[in-house]
């Protein structure tokens, strides 16, 4: 089974997500920054889907998550709730549908990107797995601008 890192769009603002708000298991509250027919959203490792997505990902089978819903903040109507995918102990990237790696790249299998697909997923930057990739460093990429410049 082929294997895709994502890049999902960030449309969205958090509130209730410090150190002590996730050490108490406390839920952030996702506010919509702008109308997206997106139905997968991440900040670092934090990734959420519209609640009609994570119910095609519960309905289908799909392996490496649980989620759970949040408090919603909307700018229009059309906008829907989302739930927050929750991968601690679960979501083994290259092995479950759906996983992280290294903390913050979102690892999906086919089928998950294709039912993401499915529900509307257009604005995403998709790579290929590699499970030697990691994020560069803050330093890393100042050097590289550096050997461009």
């Amino acid at each position: 089974m082929r294997y895709f890192r994502l890049l999902p769009s960030r449309p969205f603002s958090l509130t209730r997500c410090s150190p002590a708000d996730v050490a108490a298991g406390t839920a952030p509250i996702f506010t919509y920054d702008f109308d997206t027919s997106e139905p997968i959203f991440k900040l670092a490792s934090w990734v959420f889907v519209t609640r009609s997505c994570a119910e095609a990902l519960r309905a289908q089978g799909l392996t490496g998550f649980e989620s759970r819903p949040i408090e919603t903040l909307r700018s229009a109507a059309a906008q829907e709730p989302v739930e927050q995918l929750l991968f601690d102990g679960n979501g083994e990237a290259g092995r479950d549908d759906l996983g992280m790696q290294g903390g913050v790249n979102l690892i999906v299998s086919e089928r998950a990107r294709q039912l993401l697909e499915a529900h509307g997923m257009s604005d995403v930057e998709t790579f290929d797995y590699d499970p030697a990739y990691r994020t560069p460093t803050v330093a890393e990429l100042i050097a590289q601008k550096r050997r461009k410049s």
